[in-house]
């Protein structure tokens, strides 16, 4: 009876000491995988990284893409406020210019044959007229035949010769000029060189 315990305890053991070995193997073995995979785990945690910090550039580079986006925008936002005042501008001079016009052709108008008839007999004109009619004369282009440009009076002589020559025709010519905006930019800044409100003013 005693030795057949004793060889039970001995199997006991024996089992014991056998389920050690195979766990010592075992634990061995996954020493030796864990070893194996450590150089691919040490790879993986560095392409990780590098992943990582690639991954924080491009976000660098999206921030900085969504700020340059809200200038552009705000750029962009400033340029339409800009065209759209300056379209306003233009939609106001263009009602001005159409005002002027209107006015200008009722004054061409209303100018009859007897003011021309009697302006054209002046010998010496007023200065405020032979100013005038200098403009008028720079309308019509006519300033090549003007000899002494200082001189007002040449420039009327010059007002009766070239353009009075038909008094009735002057004034269609001059009435389509102003309705067709027959006026050139090189017209107009000769014009606007030598315009003085001051002239216009009398004194009674």
């Amino acid at each position: 009876m005693k030795q057949e315990q004793y060889n039970l305890q001995i199997n006991r053991y024996e089992s014991g000491l056998m389920i050690i070995k195979n766990a010592q193997l075992f634990v061995g073995k996954l020493q030796s995988n864990i070893e194996e995979e450590e150089p691919k785990l040490k790879i993986l945690d560095q392409e990780l990284t590098e992943k990582r910090d690639k991954l924080k550039i491009i976000l660098d580079e999206t921030e900085i893409k969504k700020e340059e986006v809200n200038r552009a925008t705000d750029e962009q936002n400033i340029k339409v406020e800009e065209l759209t005042k300056m379209t306003n501008e233009i939609k106001n001079e263009k009602s001005d210019t159409e005002k002027e016009k209107r006015e200008a052709l009722n004054l061409a108008d209303k100018l009859s044959n007897k003011d021309l008839i009697e302006i054209n007999s002046y010998n010496n004109p007023p200065e405020t007229i032979c100013y005038c009619l200098k403009i008028i004369v720079l309308l019509f282009e006519e300033e090549s035949n003007v000899k002494n440009k200082e001189s007002l009076k040449e420039w009327f002589n010059v007002f009766k010769s070239k353009l009075m020559t038909n008094i009735n025709e002057f004034k269609e010519k001059l009435k389509i000029r102003i309705k067709d905006e027959q006026i050139t930019e090189r017209q107009f800044k000769k014009i606007e060189t030598i315009y003085d409100p001051s002239k216009f003013e009398t004194n009674y």
